[in-house]
């Protein structure tokens, strides 16, 4: 006898879950058999796919996705780890830089004092920027702080 198959066993199982159902005008407990070898027919049917090389062949490409899977989410939980700590070198890095620029424009720019010495104290300055802030010329601001036209002009566009 030639070895059934997947197919045929299944459409062998869906003719008889059929051949039962139409003999539904039984009586009562012949109808409760029915629905017994119903439900047996169909975990037969579960069973004998259960056991097909396929069914097999689909878990284990299930188990290694899964295996896959946990693998990448490690790697992602370490180089979360990493950039998490790179952040904090980063932000340890611009507080140094802010602690070294602070320390930079508290230096003077010459130590010992020499050098020309600045013409205008810094209010002086301010007062230069208000009066060309005002609409007053470059050459009258000059006239007036009794310097050059070079030297407001540097003063007012300097930071």
């Amino acid at each position: 006898m030639a070895k059934e198959t997947m197919k045929d066993k299944i459409i062998r199982l869906e003719k008889e879950v059929k051949e039962l159902k139409q003999q539904l005008h039984l009586s009562w407990e012949e109808q409760e058999k029915a629905n017994k070898r119903y439900y047996e027919l169909e975990e037969q049917k579960e069973d004998s796919f259960r056991q097909t090389a396929l069914y097999k062949q689909m878990e284990r490409e299930i188990s290694v996705s899964n295996e896959f899977r946990k693998t990448l989410e490690k790697q992602l939980e370490q180089e979360r780890e990493k950039t998490s700590k790179q952040v904090d070198k980063i932000l340890a890095l611009q507080d140094v830089i802010e602690t070294l620029q602070k320390q930079v424009q508290k230096q003077v720019h010459n130590a010992r004092g020499a050098g020309r010495k600045e013409k205008f104290t810094g209010a002086e300055i301010e007062q230069i920027k208000m009066m060309r802030a005002a609409g007053e010329t470059i050459r009258a601001i000059a006239d007036y702080m009794d310097c050059s036209v070079g030297l407001v002009h540097k003063l007012i566009n300097e930071k």
